[in-house]
């Protein structure tokens, strides 16, 4: 699992080559454009007990919990080109605005 304290662009690569962690802009681009991704629904809770896990992020990938799958997860990009020209397109309209 890959901690938050962990996430910098020299933890993933993409053809060998350091890329960019942009969680928050997949969200809102799953949201508006939800073609984009391939997924599928699996079981996702957040530790709340104490202890050195807590508030962290578990995914049932396998469904071995047996729990009901909550959470729509986004697991692959399926046209880089649209999504990255949708995303800077609307960030430069909204500069635009300024």
């Amino acid at each position: 699992m890959i901690t938050s304290k962990e996430c910098d662009t020299s933890k993933f690569m993409v053809d060998g080559e350091p890329c960019a962690v942009i969680h928050d802009a997949c969200a809102i681009m799953w949201v508006w454009l939800p073609d984009l991704f391939e997924g599928r629904k699996l079981r996702v809770d957040v530790e709340t007990g104490s202890g050195i896990c807590f508030g962290s992020t578990v995914v049932d990938l396998f469904g071995r919990s047996g729990r009901e799958p909550n959470v729509f997860v986004c697991e692959q990009i399926n046209d880089f080109d649209k999504f990255w020209n949708t995303l800077f397109d609307s960030i430069e309209r909204r500069a635009a605005l300024e």
